[in-house]
């Protein structure tokens, strides 16, 4: 609200001015509006500054700002609009308020309500009246004339379903910031979800402006939203190929609002140092309270306050057979909210994930997750409200894998299960040789046109096509011990009617 002082002085105002209504806050309510004449030796007589201030009764301020010249065209006008809550200290004559720094002093003298503000050296001071009718008609005329970021401030949407009740602030900064701060409350929990993202402006579309939203680790991808600002009234309708249509109406953010929000951060959980708290490495571990099977695990390896390492199991996402092994990725840290992104190398396929924290122990971290996969930059799968358990791995068998193994499979549902021997020659370069035992109890290794792994903790991941056969198999087990020799592997398999099972393998060290 600077610009509003920057004019010249127009008229001053006695702060013992004892005939003046003392209910001043009821007074204020209302549209204000003042004229400014600049008044430098680099000014044209002729630029003026129309400066509208409303405040409502919920404790709001709008101010609009029509800048130009008199005797220019209307196309050479700017137009900016803030809104922000303000305080009345009525015994003091002054308003606080988000729009300008420190207090303003304020006064009436008749009809006209006089502003002073004292933030800067020079004390500056403005004459405010009521709009006529006239005046109202030619200012809703430059509003719809004149493009501005109407936009900008902080915006509250309230929504209820299925006994679960969404409440979201918007905040629009000046220098193209966005920060989403959501709290999710079902029964007696309460769950704080920050974003922090950037966008910019589209005004090229014939349907109407549009507001071009970034994440803040990726500006290659992008949402589209039509906006409108009507009143006290943000409407942002997405732009996408989908069928369902999707409006959002928010309000200006009230007093009662960031009342409310207060109480609402009362009730999450807090955590100190959580970069410090999550490094190292975590496997997911239960989804809503069931286990998660061994194909479709991920490990998590926080390295510093922003880089991790990523590793998928074999069928977490199959559909889209890729291979994942220690992608780095990077994350940033808000409150008990984790935004971090994930890009394949040689490949154009991106994971996005959002963790809101519940908690952290040195063994686990119960996290609501939301995640999104992207191909060529376009959404592919979007899941979200998934109520996870990850553990904290303190072992890491990558190195102690090394050599060759010797072994028999002790379940007998499990898909490679043959109650034969087996032998396996793991090597440090990511590959590894079968060999099979012939008649003669010779060992022989296999012919395969790839055989890789990987070892992310205690998540063992293979993979590799046999000679004649373009297939690629996958499997993926958890180490349970490496000690003494002996190596022991289990994993959680699914049936094809739901069940699970475990599977279980054992091998000894051999030369080979």
């Amino acid at each position: 609200m600077s610009c509003v002082f920057t004019g010249s002085i127009m008229t001053s105002c006695s702060d013992d001015d004892d005939s003046v209504s003392q209910d001043y806050q009821k007074k204020l309510i209302g549209e204000w509006l003042a004229t400014v004449n600049r008044d430098t030796e680099l000014d044209d007589e002729n630029d003026v500054v129309y400066v509208l201030l409303s405040f409502n009764e919920d404790g709001v301020l709008f101010q609009k700002n029509y800048d130009g010249n008199t005797t220019e065209p209307l196309n050479c006008w700017e137009r900016s609009c803030r809104h922000g809550i303000y305080t009345v200290n009525e015994a003091a004559h002054t308003i606080q308020c988000e729009l300008f720094e420190g207090e303003a002093k304020f006064g009436f003298v008749g009809d006209q309500m006089i502003f002073t503000d004292s933030s800067n050296d020079v004390e500056m001071s403005m004459t405010f009246h009521r709009p006529s009718k006239a005046e109202k008609a030619l200012l809703s005329m430059y509003d719809l004339s004149l493009e501005g970021n109407d936009y900008c401030g902080k915006w509250f949407m309230v929504q209820e379903e299925n006994g679960k009740s969404t409440y979201t602030m918007l905040d629009f900064t000046e220098d193209s910031g966005l920060k989403t701060t959501r709290y999710t409350v079902t029964g007696d929990q309460c769950i704080r979800t920050d974003y922090s993202q950037f966008y910019g402006e589209d005004n090229s579309d014939e349907d109407g402006p549009m507001l071009e939203i970034y994440n803040s680790n990726d500006y290659f991808q992008r949402e589209l939203y039509w906006w409108k600002v009507s009143g006290n009234t943000l409407t942002l309708e997405k732009n996408d190929d989908s069928e369902e249509e999707t409006i959002l109406t928010y309000h200006a953010l009230t007093k009662a609002d960031a009342a409310l929000l207060a109480e609402l951060e009362k009730k999450c959980p807090l955590i100190d140092n959580l970069t410090e708290k999550i490094k190292g490495k975590w496997m997911m571990a239960e989804v809503n309270g069931k286990p998660v099977v061994t194909n479709s695990k991920q490990v998590l390896t926080y390295e510093s306050a922003t880089k991790f390492y990523y590793s998928l199991s074999i069928s977490a996402i199959s559909d889209l057979n890729v291979w994942v092994n220690h992608c780095e990725g990077r994350y940033n840290a808000n409150g008990t909210t984790l935004v971090q992104l994930v890009k394949l190398p040689n490949e154009d396929i991106k994971f996005s994930q959002q963790f809101n924290i519940l908690s952290v122990t040195d063994d686990e971290m119960q996290v609501y997750a939301m995640s999104e996969t992207f191909i060529n930059d376009q959404s592919y799968r979007l899941t979200k409200d998934l109520r996870e358990r990850k553990v904290r791995v303190t072992h890491d068998y990558s190195n102690d894998i090394i050599g060759t193994w010797e072994g028999r499979l002790t379940s007998d549902q499990d898909t490679y299960s043959d109650n034969e021997l087996h032998r396996w020659e793991y090597k440090a370069d990511g590959t590894f040789v079968y060999y099979r035992q012939n008649s003669h109890g010779e060992w022989v290794a296999d012919v395969n046109t790839m055989a890789e792994y990987f070892v992310d903790g205690v998540l063992l991941c293979s993979r590799w096509k046999n000679v004649g056969d373009d297939t690629e198999k996958r499997e993926s087990w958890e180490i349970a011990s490496i000690e003494n020799g002996v190596m022991k592997w289990t994993a959680l398999r699914q049936k094809e009617d739901g069940s699970t099972f475990t599977a279980q393998f054992s091998m000894t060290r051999v030369n080979p």
